[in-house]
């Protein structure tokens, strides 16, 4: 989820997520799990993200919802560790 909204950021351009609601479809013990992850939206400071997760069989075990909040990134300034 995080690779799929980071391939939309400028360099200069950092996030965070501030929501993730995680809706579990169906129990899993063994199973290779495959996740897609796809930016739904992506507004001027928050982004909204989708991660489908299925199993061997195509079948839907889970879906992850996150919000993100996109800001500019800051520099660390030498010599003053708690300056960005």
């Amino acid at each position: 989820m995080g690779i799929a909204f980071a391939s939309t950021l400028a360099p200069d351009e950092s996030f965070t997520t501030v929501e993730l609601k995680i809706n579990f479809f169906r129990p899993v013990w063994q199973a290779q799990l495959k996740a897609e992850g796809a930016v739904v939206r992506r507004g001027h400071t928050i982004g909204y993200v989708e991660c489908t997760i299925t199993d061997e069989e195509n079948r839907l075990v889970a879906k992850a919802l996150p919000r993100v909040w996109r800001f500019a990134a800051r520099r660390h300034q030498a010599g003053n560790p708690t300056q960005l």
